[in-house]
């Protein structure tokens, strides 16, 4: 028996359709009907049809629209097989190309009309596992991009392609309760004011205390068709997720589905990245901390961590590094000399030259610094360039010698930018250089002791500085 098969009889006239509901309903289908083939898409809204039988005339316009509308959405997965009232080689063609799974003419044989729908059932059946192994592929993938990126942008970027390919999204609108967060595209000023007022905090814990996934149309344009989503986290509802679709076809009970999960998941990720910046945050307070600490056992360098990072942030944009680059510069800038804290305080502010083994403990603190930094997992990356900041170009410098390109590009930037501010700033053991003097002493020193690009990066900033005349 096929109980388990929807088949549609669509715009046949009084007897046919008697006939083929009395052979269908015999062999066990489930019979739907409807009068005008206009009428196949709002049904298909509420009710799923493998199978729909549509009887056409010799050039059926509405028909092929109807076919190329199914054939162009994987939301209705119907496959329609024309029952020709009046036979036609160019409309026969017009229809297979447009999707039909078959073109029968008169005079039917019912028995081959049930051996073609177990047929366009299978096919379709076929479909739609393809279709929903290609959305578990889809999930499974953003699952795994979200889960390598703490970047806002990048899983908003995502997640749009995704939905805009699979779905047909034509604008997305996310609002996080409580916080000063909204992410959308595609949508203008008056939608996003109609949902506000729908979906505002009080409103939206009403409205999904109940339901998982509310849908609606935009007021003013009945085509403009939208699914709000709940978005939950350990304190409740924190925000809302909601997909906008331009056209007549709504949002289905497949696609709800498969939309609830992207939603989910992008939830889970924007957590994740609101706690790593609060994470973030703590420990940059902590950095800032620790360097103000540093700082303080020297009275004549005090602002020195800061000035570094400052420098070596301008010279990293300067020179075309990417975010990543430069959140690794700013925490190893501000604690490039962290590893004075185990030296002592007597040798860091003795005011005449240090004698061989003070100077030997002096030149320990990169790796001091670097054994504070390494255990820490964000911090693992910037404590190489802690390391090696006192390494030269030539290498003749410390603590491991290494030369040129050895040298990690974020140390190396580190290097020219604590040397400059070294230079304009009193110390204990002589006075301050003017700018030009410091930048005559980068620039003598290039090729020996700094990375001659970098120090000319760093010339073109001073340039624009006002003040700064080199």
């Amino acid at each position: 028996m096929n109980s388990h098969i929807n088949v549609l009889i669509a715009g046949a006239d009084n007897y046919l359709r008697g006939k083929l509901t009395e052979i269908l309903r015999e062999e066990g289908f489930n019979i739907f009907y409807t009068h005008q083939i206009n009428d196949v898409i709002n049904l298909l809204e509420y009710q799923h049809i493998d199978v729909a039988l549509a009887e056409a005339g010799k050039y059926d316009a509405k028909l092929i629209a109807l076919l190329k509308m199914l054939n162009g959405s994987d939301a209705y997965c119907t496959e329609v097989i024309v029952l020709a009232a009046e036979p036609d080689i160019n409309t026969a063609v017009e229809c297979i190309k447009s999707g039909a799974f078959d073109y029968l003419t008169k005079p039917f044989k019912l028995s081959d009309i049930v051996g073609r729908i177990n047929e366009a059932y299978n096919r379709n059946k076929e479909k739609r596992q393809v279709l929903d192994f290609r959305h578990i592929s889809s999930i499974y993938k953003s699952s795994h991009i979200y889960s390598k990126t703490l970047h806002q942008d990048k899983i908003f970027s995502h997640l749009l392609k995704t939905v805009q390919n699979e779905f047909k999204v034509s604008g997305v609108y996310i609002k996080i309760f409580k916080r000063e967060f909204v992410n959308k595209s595609n949508l203008n000023f008056n939608i996003i004011k109609y949902i506000d007022s729908i979906f505002c905090y009080s409103k939206s814990r009403e409205i999904f205390q109940n339901k998982k996934a509310v849908l609606g149309s935009y007021k003013s344009n009945s085509d403009t068709h939208y699914l709000a989503l709940p978005m939950f986290n350990s304190g409740g509802l924190w925000g809302v997720f909601i997909f906008f679709r331009i056209g007549e076809h709504k949002f289905d009970e497949a696609e709800i589905k498969i939309l609830s999960i992207h939603a989910n998941q992008y939830s889970i990720a924007l957590q994740n990245i609101f706690r790593f910046e609060q994470m973030t945050k703590g420990y940059m307070e902590t950095i800032a901390s620790l360097s103000k600490t540093v700082d303080s056992k020297d009275a004549y360098t005090r602002g020195h961590s800061e000035n570094v990072k400052n420098y070596s942030l301008e010279i990293s944009s300067e020179m075309g590094m990417d975010k990543n680059f430069k959140d690794l510069i700013r925490y190893a800038g501000l604690l490039h000399d962290i590893g004075k804290i185990g030296v002592s305080s007597n040798i860091i502010n003795k005011r005449s030259k240090l004698d061989n083994v003070e100077y030997s403990e002096m030149k320990k603190h990169p790796v001091y610094g670097y054994e504070i930094l390494k255990p820490v997992k964000f911090l693992e990356a910037a404590s190489d360039f802690v390391l090696h900041h006192h390494e030269k170009i030539d290498g003749s410098g410390y603590p491991h010698g290494l030369k040129k390109k050895e040298i990690p590009l974020g140390a190396r930037i580190i290097q020219v930018s604590d040397a400059f501010d070294a230079m304009t700033t009193d110390r204990s053991y002589r006075p301050k250089r003017t700018v030009s003097e410091a930048v005559e002493e980068l620039d003598f020193c290039s090729r020996a002791q700094f990375d001659p690009e970098i120090v000319s990066a760093f010339k073109s900033i001073l340039k624009r500085k006002p003040g700064f005349a080199i």
